[in-house]
């Protein structure tokens, strides 16, 4: 597989461009107020002191918990019976998730004296665990809903292929992508009776030229703005949208996973169909180029895109063939990835190899294979 260039430039949106597709509004998500506590904790373990006391308690307490983060005003609360006197707990609000955090790992188990150890933890657990109900309910299971075979028409009983055309791009590509069944890899059919052109329908039919269908096996009124995707092993159909990718499969076509890249052009699956990679022109260049899992449709971790030129090199990485290890191949050197170092959990790994013009995986090692420019001294 060679590489490709491309220029920020070719993928500059045309200002005759709709800005709306069919699926942006499954893309887009509606703003959520955030109600949360997240940033406030309990403190139990306090001495029960009398109103007199209150204060000094008070501030021991406000004293130890700066130091960890800071209180916000009015942000110390200690309650107390009708006896006046205090229940023994107190509530704290933070200016941050991440110092309320702080606070439970610093403080939790803590020994104020020897008769009183502090018992912290989030507001959030307290409510959730307040909303347990006194008496058991017995567990009822939701009714099982059998998947869709996302490798359905590896069953067709005649081995067709299935061809994806959407219609508005079909002049611009004079080839497109099919799922074969023979080898599991995508190959270019050249577009003839299948090319079907008109508004914004996009149709998938089954390859059977002894037999034409009359009907495609599936049809969607702008289901794509721009462009579609084979995965490599078929089990995938990708479409692109503004606001980023949607993966959909099975029988009767579900959307199955969305990935929020917006402005998103370049994408590229690996091998075993574990990772995608997205590119957009326009993002941030320095963290342009993101990998994500494919099953769960989490961000793993970002990459710079575009060169300072304003080029991408594509594909971005090249795969071992089994998901095991990609290749980067930045200006400077060659980068062998393991993919467990995308986590953002994780350090990342390089090694490093000489100035590099060109670089290959073995189709059945974690090997790699490039052309130097020098030999190392």
């Amino acid at each position: 597989m060679t590489r490709s260039r491309h220029s920020r430039e070719r993928f500059s949106r045309n200002s005759d461009e709709p800005e709306d597709d069919g699926d942006e509004d499954e893309m887009e998500e509606e703003p959520q107020l955030d109600t949360s506590m997240k940033h406030a904790i309990i403190v139990d373990g306090l001495p029960v002191v009398e109103m007199a006391k209150r204060d000094k308690l008070l501030n021991v307490v406000r004293k130890f918990f700066s130091q960890v983060g800071t209180i916000i005003e009015n942000g110390l609360e200690m309650p107390f019976d009708d006896a006046g006197k205090s229940l023994g707990f107190a509530f704290i609000e933070f200016e941050s998730e991440q110092q309320a955090a702080a606070a439970i790992t610093k403080a939790n188990g803590y020994k104020l004296d020897k008769a009183h150890t502090f018992i912290v933890n989030s507001f959030e657990d307290h409510a959730k665990y307040m909303a347990v109900p006194d008496e058991e309910v017995e567990f009822e299971p939701p009714p099982y809903v059998p998947k869709e075979s996302l490798l359905h028409w590896l069953e067709d009983a005649n081995a067709r292929d299935q061809v994806c055309v959407p219609a508005t791009a079909a002049a611009a590509h004079p080839s497109f992508f099919i799922s074969r069944p023979s080898n599991l890899t995508p190959r270019l059919l050249p577009p003839p009776q299948y090319v079907t052109r008109y508004n914004d329908e996009t149709e998938i039919w089954w390859n059977d030229p002894g037999k034409p269908e009359r009907e495609p096996a599936y049809a969607k009124h702008k289901w794509v703005d721009t462009y579609v995707s084979w995965s490599p092993r078929g089990t995938y159909l990708a479409t692109f949208h503004r606001l980023g990718i949607m993966l959909w499969g099975g029988p009767s076509w579900k959307k199955l996973q969305k990935v929020n890249h917006g402005g998103v052009k370049l994408i590229d699956f690996s091998p075993c169909e574990n990772y995608l990679v997205t590119w957009s022109p326009e993002s941030d260049q320095s963290v342009a180029l993101i990998v994500w899992d494919l099953k769960t449709g989490q961000k793993l971790r970002a990459f710079p895109g575009a060169k300072p030129d304003g080029e991408m090199d594509w594909p971005a990485f090249r795969w071992s063939h089994d998901d095991q290890y990609a290749t980067a191949a930045p200006s400077s050197s060659t980068s062998l990835i393991p993919p467990s170092s995308f986590c953002p959990l994780s350090p990342l790994t390089l090694l490093h190899t000489p100035s590099s013009l060109s670089t290959g995986s073995s189709p059945a090692s974690a090997t790699t294979a490039s052309i130097v420019t020098s030999r190392p001294p």
